[in-house]
């Protein structure tokens, strides 16, 4: 099976024409996407998402075409999001810059009393061996606010009204 990516990490990084085929997944993932050009890696579909393609296949096995695959839609079908509290996971990272030593080892993702982070992995070595360093970035993160503007607000509100008014006596 075949299928078109359009999701936002394709527009912003294609690979040859954002066709992928649908293979067997690994761990936790019921199928993996690979480039059908080069063969590079994805992404991952949950099992939710290859059972309702699979359907799909089954009653339309005549289309060549492939498959629209959304963020969160097949098509015009859209996928429930499970998440799960308290726990995450890490990849390989297929993807990284041997140039790039400050690029990660290790990507994925971290659920925390229902807050969704990204997770990056290094592996370094130290005086008692290897050692993984990690860093989380909560994935709704706005990215439009420096650090050091946070830090100096405190997280207030500020405005330009003046909370009193000066009393003039001529």
């Amino acid at each position: 099976m075949r299928g078109r990516l359009d999701r936002e990490i394709d527009r912003q990084k294609p690979c040859c024409g954002n066709v992928a085929v649908i293979r067997p997944g690994k761990g936790p993932h019921a199928a993996e996407l690979r480039c059908e050009t080069c063969g590079n890696h994805r992404g991952w579909l949950r099992a939710e998402a290859l059972t309702f393609i699979e359907s799909l296949a089954q009653h339309w096995s005549a289309s060549t075409e492939p498959l629209i695959l959304r963020d969160t839609t097949i098509q015009d079908h859209t996928m429930e999001k499970k998440t799960y509290d308290n726990s995450g996971i890490l990849f390989r990272n297929e993807d990284k810059d041997p140039g790039n030593a400050k690029d990660r080892d290790y990507q994925g993702s971290l659920t925390v009393n229902g807050v969704e982070f990204w997770l990056s992995a290094w592996i370094k070595t130290g005086k008692k061996g290897k050692f993984m360093s990690l860093s989380l970035k909560p994935k709704e993160a706005s990215f439009g606010t420096s650090k050091k503007a946070a830090q100096t607000s405190g997280g207030a509100d500020f405005s330009d009204e003046i909370p009193f008014a000066p009393e003039w006596r001529g």
